[in-house]
């Protein structure tokens, strides 16, 4: 127990949570696995430097680095590629294509395509069309239809007449080689595309938890002050919640309570297939929702109180029921920072 407490300290200062550590173990384990069955397969050169990467990724897991981990073992995953054979190369040329197309875009995507291009995949130039996967030289035409570039980057990868895939076809070393080449750089695209895509998650939830840390502290103060009686009467009547630390307690619990029950209803309607940062966006931005509700309460209160008093007469015992319905003013906040937490997934 004593050994453990200091490695669970540099985890929670790391800001790392268990999940990303047993997420990075597995993927760690799976690598480790293929290297060792890559070697008693034969081996090859290039596993010397797979095997000095996972190394560093251990190392920089072993303190809780989790970024640099994950950059040294998805590098150790792409110069494993180096050891791939005809028909294992082709089948990841598939993969990581299909990944690029589903998750790359812009300048990225773009870079992907002139590495893997459609006709070297089998498909035509329109989207989500298969045909029979091979490989052919492209025709002499004063305007090729996918451009020069493309022609080129399919007429180097060709094997002979074979179809992709084919692993009796004749295929020269220089052609294998080529392709190596061109997925590794093809696979690094799709890598940077996903650590940006957790950096940004990872700015996002320091943000939530410095606003929710601040919103804690400030609650914490008007609740010291009210109990202070330090909190002018003008804010609110003699009856108000708010003078009396106890009521003001039960106004922020039940704003907080109604702030749940808005994000459970909205748990409910997200039928859509969710990715892992979304999933991570909408469980982070939870946890705030509580001091938001809390904030929502006192504020409305104070509005209905003291603002709006002349206009508005609500009967003191109602105020519980509005500190539950302000409770859902946590939309509001969440969906502005959902809205910029959609930057995540791009």
């Amino acid at each position: 127990m004593d050994a453990a407490r200091p490695r669970l300290l540099r985890r929670l200062f790391a800001g790392v949570t268990v999940e990303e550590v047993q997420r990075f173990d597995a993927a760690l384990d799976a690598t480790l696995r293929e290297l060792e069955r890559r070697r008693h397969a034969g081996g090859s050169d290039h596993l010397d430097s797979v095997e000095s990467r996972v190394e560093s990724a251990s190392r920089a897991r072993a303190d809780f680095q989790l970024q640099i981990s994950w950059t040294a073992l998805k590098s150790a995953e792409r110069e494993m590629i180096r050891s791939f054979t005809w028909p294992e190369l082709t089948a990841e040329a598939h993969v990581i294509r299909g990944e690029a197309d589903e998750k790359l875009s812009g300048w990225r995507h773009a870079s992907v395509v002139a590495l893997l291009p459609d006709a070297a995949m089998g498909r035509s130039a329109a989207p989500n069309v298969t045909q029979t996967i091979e490989l052919s030289l492209p025709t002499e035409s004063a305007d090729p239809p996918n451009g020069g570039a493309e022609n080129e980057a399919v007429s180097s990868i060709e094997a002979s007449s074979a179809t992709l895939g084919d692993a009796d076809g004749q295929v020269s070393a220089d052609q294998i080689e080529d392709l190596k080449t061109r997925l590794i750089r093809a696979k690094a695209m799709v890598d940077v595309h996903t650590d940006n895509m957790y950096h940004k998650y990872r700015i996002l939830r320091r943000a939530v938890i410095i606003t929710s840390v601040s919103l804690a502290v400030v609650l914490a103060s008007l609740a010291a002050g009210v109990a202070s009686k330090w909190v002018p009467a003008a804010l609110a009547p003699a009856d108000s919640p708010l003078l009396d630390w106890q009521s003001l307690l039960m106004v922020m619990g039940l704003g907080a309570l109604g702030a749940y029950l808005s994000s459970a209803t909205r748990l409910s309607d997200r039928e859509e297939k969710l990715t892992i940062p979304d999933i991570q966006v909408t469980y982070t931005l939870m946890g705030m929702r509580p001091f938001v509700g809390a904030t929502g309460a006192v504020v409305a209160i104070v509005m209905l109180q003291s603002v709006l008093a002349d206009a508005i007469k609500v009967a003191p015992n109602a105020m519980l029921g509005i500190a539950v319905a302000a409770g859902f003013t946590e939309r509001l906040v969440t969906k502005t920072i959902t809205s910029a937490a959609d930057a995540v997934s791009r």
